[in-house]
């Protein structure tokens, strides 16, 4: 059965628009539509590898996701949408960006992740108006210094890649408030321009192979979450934390802090100045105790202990009202 029209209220100019996925371009559907109010296109996993052209008759269209489909390349028609913001190809086979993409300056979000693509996309350089991008879980091994040239992101997706190294010029991306650079197995330290970013709010590092953590995030004082967790427990020294430098102390905006299967053998007494933490994870630790300075986060903290060899809990904590209580 083909879907039925959808629509959705757009708060900017208080009009209704229309959202049309792959079934709603069946003959008997299509012309239902006001071409002039679609705002979305929604094609993800639908095993496409190409895309029919009657779509360029929806003119004013703003979001196009293509992801988890069979495309070798981002189709060529659409150039022909003039208000086009974001762009999610993700999840398919694609080796590279076309050039004509940076004359899209409407085009603020693109989501490349889990292509193909063996090297950072050159055309991306050329697209400083860009707010959001990720390009995760690409085979490339080397992030450009020009990637500075986007000095309007927001977001940056450098997730799962073969890295050894990131730029410097990083650093220079002061408008960032979400990095994500976590699950890179090769990369075993950050760049000490990280210090420059005192706008970001998220920071993923999980599945990072760390020995220590980077003094730079400890610079990072708009952090409000900050994930250093790991999938599995790593074997006793074998690039395991074991310890957190007592600068995390300094991360007073802190909300939410993973930690876990980080091989940690214990907290710093610092951890007691994140006042603001309302979400703590260390499960899949060596923790036998905690330090008594935790006494200072708030009563309603989430805490998730489990798995840890526990010994001795300081009394001053005993009368905490934590969720998910002490460990016994």
């Amino acid at each position: 059965m083909w879907n039925k029209k959808r629509k959705k209220q757009d708060i900017r100019n208080l009009k209704q628009y229309e959202v049309i996925n792959i079934r709603d371009l069946h003959p008997d559907s299509i012309n239902g539509f006001n071409p002039n109010l679609v705002r979305e296109l929604l094609f993800r996993n639908e095993d496409l590898d190409s895309l029919p052209e009657v779509i360029s008759k929806f003119q004013f269209v703003e979001f196009i996701d293509l992801s988890k489909n069979n495309l070798t390349e981002v189709p060529e028609v659409l150039r022909k949408f003039p208000h086009l913001k974001s762009l999610n190809i993700s999840d398919n086979p694609i080796e590279s960006l076309p050039d004509w993409l940076s004359e899209k300056h409407t085009i603020i979000n693109i989501a490349a992740n889990y292509c193909s693509l063996k090297e950072f996309p050159a055309v991306l350089l050329n697209m400083p108006h860009l707010e959001k991008l990720g390009v995760g879980g690409n085979s490339f091994e080397i992030v450009p210094d020009d990637i500075s040239n986007l000095h309007n992101l927001k977001g940056l997706g450098l997730f799962r890649l073969n890295v050894r190294e990131l730029p410097e010029s990083l650093g220079d991306l002061t408008n960032l408030e979400s990095l994500s650079i976590g699950n890179c197995p090769h990369l075993l330290s950050l760049p000490k321009s990280l210090s420059n970013l005192k706008k970001v709010k998220e920071l993923n590092l999980n599945n990072m192979n760390f020995s220590q953590l980077p003094s730079v995030v400890c610079d990072m004082i708009s952090l409000e979450e900050l994930d250093l967790s790991r999938r599995f427990v790593p074997k006793k020294d074998n690039n395991q934390l074991e310890s957190l430098p007592s600068c995390i102390g300094n991360l007073t905006s802190l909300e939410i802090l993973k930690l876990k299967g980080c091989g940690l053998n214990n907290l710093p007494p610092d951890i007691g100045d994140l006042k603001n933490l309302s979400f703590l994870q260390v499960e899949l630790n060596y923790l036998k105790t905690i330090p008594a300075e935790m006494v200072n986060l708030p009563d309603n903290m989430a805490f998730y202990w489990q798995s840890n060899p526990w010994e001795d809990i300081p009394v001053e904590l005993h009368d905490v009202k934590w969720e998910n209580g002490l460990p016994r």
